[in-house]
């Protein structure tokens, strides 16, 4: 799983069925929030700042950036890392590699 840091947050995501970032989880070590499942289930025995998304529906990085847009630095990070995975795999594409 690719994973995207952005000064204290840190966001654990996979590439969906259509190419697209979908968040997992994030960890922002500079809160003090619980642990929780997206929107608020607590998860207790969680790290504070631990955000969970629901395994049944990742949201995608479109997505979250509505759901919580304070972590836009993150969201953008995220949206690097994806842009450089495919340009990545494309030149690997070109040159047969």
């Amino acid at each position: 799983m690719p994973v995207t840091i952005s000064a204290s947050t840190r966001a654990v995501w996979k590439i969906g069925a259509q190419g697209q970032a979908q968040i997992l989880f994030v960890d922002d070590s500079a809160s003090n929030a619980p642990a929780r499942r997206w929107p608020d289930t607590a998860m207790p025995g969680g790290r504070p700042g631990h955000l969970a998304f629901d395994p049944n529906d990742y949201p995608t990085l479109a997505h979250v950036r509505t759901l919580v847009p304070e972590y836009g630095a993150l969201w953008d990070a995220v949206a690097e890392d994806l842009a450089a995975m495919n340009a990545g795999a494309e030149s690997a594409g070109r040159t047969g590699n």
